[in-house]
């Protein structure tokens, strides 16, 4: 078993090691990234893992044991994971960008896992496991759960904003992800899905339920309500644009409230997070809540 006072020093090295290893798939995961509306934040898990590693350091110098079976389980998946790409990528066909990149990303995170069990061991590695299974966060969505994503929020942001059109007042014709009212026919495309939005909102859900919460059942609810805040904060910009549109100005539907104010409401959608976390915390002990880090 490898000694307290060496152990960082042999992850760190074989960390490098697999880093050189993957060195050009991460450099075109982060070109991807950075060219991508939707996955621009995969920039920002990598420094976000680190940060919350870095909180728990003293816990490096922990005895641990060997723990051979999960350091294996996790070496043996990201090498079919990358055997997988490989033969995926002999036979030819139609085999996205993405996709490739998700499953070098999903093994480099899975072999980065099992080097640290295999290192550390599997007590030392539960004390470490929210950064380190964090870093999946990298592994952008294959093209076809993206597409489902994509469609159920269309679809769940088209009927909510449908609800709230109905009560403003305004009469309104839905034929699927079209909306037909007074002056104005509106479609829910896959641009207006707010998956990036969403996709926010759950890490900062994820990471919110981890400082701020203390119990399973509040971090599950917590994760919970992502998906409905999602589609309610997409509905609410629907309805607004449409209302202002009919009754205030017909060119707010080209102007930038429509094309750039996503930010505006997705600040709203925090809030309303912000808020059932606090609600959260004091659902979990009355007067007492847990210490955010």
């Amino acid at each position: 078993m490898i000694s307290p006072d060496k152990r960082s020093s042999v992850f760190f090295l074989i960390a490098a090691v697999l880093l050189v290893l993957f060195a050009r798939i991460l450099a075109n995961l982060v070109l991807f990234a950075v060219h991508s509306d939707l996955y621009s934040y995969i920039l920002l898990i990598p420094v976000v893992s680190a940060y919350l590693a870095y909180l728990d350091r003293k816990a490096w110098r922990a005895e641990g044991s060997v723990s051979a079976k999960p350091a294996a389980a996790f070496v043996a998946t990201g090498a079919c994971l990358i055997i997988g790409e490989r033969l995926l990528a002999a036979r030819g066909g139609p085999f996205e960008a993405a996709d490739r990149l998700a499953m070098f990303a999903c093994a480099f995170v899975f072999l980065l896992n099992g080097a640290f069990i295999a290192v550390c061991g599997w007590s030392m590695y539960r004390r470490f496991l929210f950064p380190l299974l964090f870093l999946l966060f990298i592994v952008p969505l294959p093209a076809g759960a993206e597409a489902a994503v994509t469609g159920l929020l269309q679809r769940g942001s088209a009927v909510v904003a449908q609800g709230l059109l109905f009560l403003a007042g305004t009469p309104v014709v839905v034929d699927g992800l079209l909306f037909y009212m007074p002056d104005l026919t509106l479609e829910v495309a896959q641009e207006c899905s707010g998956i990036h939005s969403t996709m926010v909102l759950l890490i900062a859900g994820i990471l919110a339920g981890k400082l701020m919460l203390r119990r399973s059942w509040s971090r599950f609810v917590l994760l919970a309500l992502v998906l409905p805040i999602g589609m309610l904060r997409n509905a609410v910009r629907i309805a607004t644009i449409s209302l202002l549109t009919i009754h205030v100005d017909p060119n707010i539907i080209n102007g930038p409230l429509h094309k750039h104010g996503g930010p505006v409401f997705f600040v709203l959608s925090l809030a309303l997070l912000f808020a059932f976390l606090l609600l959260l915390q004091k659902l979990e002990a009355p007067g007492k809540t847990a210490t955010a880090a």
